[in-house]
């Protein structure tokens, strides 16, 4: 894969509705992820667009509320068969960071998952029972900063 078709990958999912392409060819095997909630650096000016339409733009579309939320993906550490813990968390379930929301098991043993943020659970992706591979998002936590 040469610089202008990884360009134009970069292009299109820029403006299509997805947040991360794999994309195959052979052996080779790229992935792209969009980040949905953009992280600025505390205290310092944002450079987000060249021309002063742009820039206005820019500054209308990303809302105070947006800047002071922050998003943690929950991902499976391991292989292995997801189980819910006890009591389960659901959407809309508040939690602290380090606390077990779930296990994965394999070969026989019982692996934590723990919430990375304190914040309350926006969505659960994978079902009780069900197998999960390595890397596969579990949980979506959102979380107010001060």
């Amino acid at each position: 894969m040469d610089f202008e078709e990884l360009e134009r990958l970069v292009d299109l999912i820029q403006q299509a509705s997805v947040c991360e392409i794999t994309l195959k060819r052979g052996d080779q095997r790229i992935t792209i992820r969009r980040s949905l909630h953009p992280v600025f650096p505390q205290n310092q000016e944002m450079c987000l667009a060249t021309s002063e339409d742009e820039m206005e733009l820019a500054e209308t579309s990303l809302s105070e509320e947006s800047l002071r939320t922050e998003t943690a993906y929950v991902k499976a550490p391991l292989v292995g068969i997801f189980t819910h813990v006890r009591p389960q968390v659901k959407v809309g379930t508040p939690v602290n960071e380090g606390q077990v929301i779930a296990q994965i098991e394999a070969m026989g043993i019982k692996n934590e998952v723990v919430a990375p943020i304190k914040g309350v659970v926006q969505e659960v992706f994978v079902e009780d029972m069900q197998p999960v591979e390595y890397d596969q998002e579990l949980f979506l936590i959102t979380s107010e900063r001060p």
